[in-house]
């Protein structure tokens, strides 16, 4: 069983398993190679000179104390379907967890696929970390909402995005993306067919759910344009029975209650990084993972 970076001879096979471990069309994962892989940062698992598992190490950072610090984002990890349950990501995770702090990152962080892989990341020496509010409005309130504040428009500045993505989700523990990780972002929703709405002071990321639901992945602007951004939302996705938006858990400027969800892990490689997620996870604060690229 060998574990290494992976190179341009294996990109084809990578591709393959990842279309087979995620279900996905081939359209899909190859819009991910073509515009965000770099396969320096793709681990993977070989064994009988076969990739039986891979992962990808996503470089970024979260806010600490003193200004931002380097992180690697567990993405896409996945083993062949007759490979699982043997060990083998376990120890794919392991390889590049060393090979992320060797390279400068200070910890690793990820959002498991599904609430039962908390317990095997925790085992791992992942800590639950990052949590998001989920709030769900209805057709009719959506609508009442145009009625009562109305809507503006304005022409897209993806430099407004980046801007008020930068000044809304600065945080302690909160990610820090580049400007390109978040055109990625926005770039592969509308490639999925999901709605971009923007306007002077905000964005949102939508796309279809399952019973006529909408999902705002993303939603992010000064506290007078709320109303609007959700104008917005309704007019351009209008024929929709609800409205589910995630939010960071002390968003408070639109008036509904939410549910709280834990979201992502983080596995500090560093004593000073420990003592910083302990402090972090012991206050009132709940670090946001925005933009998880999907």
């Amino acid at each position: 069983m060998i574990f290494k970076t992976a190179d341009g001879s294996m990109r084809e096979e990578i591709i393959e398993n990842m279309k087979i471990g995620f279900e996905e069309p081939d359209s899909c994962v190859r819009f991910f190679f073509d515009n965000k892989v770099d396969l320096n940062n793709c681990i993977v698992c070989i064994d009988d000179n076969k990739i039986i598992s891979s992962l990808h190490i996503i470089p970024t950072k979260i806010y600490g104390e003193n200004g931002p610090i380097p992180v690697d984002y567990i993405y896409a990890a996945t083993t062949l379907p007759e490979y699982r349950s043997k060990g083998y990501m376990s120890k794919l995770i392991e390889s590049s967890n060393k090979i992320s702090y060797l390279r400068g990152s200070r910890a690793s962080i990820l959002i498991p696929a599904n609430k039962g892989l908390f317990n095997f990341y925790n085992k791992l020496g992942y800590k639950t970390f990052y949590k998001y509010k989920k709030i769900t409005i209805s057709n009719s309130k959506m609508k009442s909402f145009v009625k009562k504040y109305g809507i503006s428009f304005s022409s897209f500045s993806f430099e407004n995005v980046f801007n008020t993505y930068l000044k809304n989700h600065s945080n302690l523990g909160d990610t820090v993306w580049s400007k390109s990780d978040i055109e990625y972002a926005f770039n592969m929703n509308e490639f999925l067919d999901g709605i971009n709405v923007y306007t002077n002071d905000g964005y949102a990321i939508c796309y279809i759910q399952k019973q006529n639901t909408v999902k705002i992945a993303e939603f992010s602007t000064i506290p007078s344009d709320v109303y609007n951004l959700l104008g917005n939302i309704y007019y351009r996705l209008p024929n929709y029975s609800f409205y589910e938006i995630i939010l960071p858990t002390n968003y408070n400027h639109i008036n509904i209650n939410g549910e709280i969800f834990n979201h992502g892990l983080i596995k500090p490689y560093t004593s000073e990084l420990k003592y910083f997620i302990k402090k972090i996870s012991n206050s009132t604060c709940d670090p946001y993972f925005s933009f998880t690229l999907e």
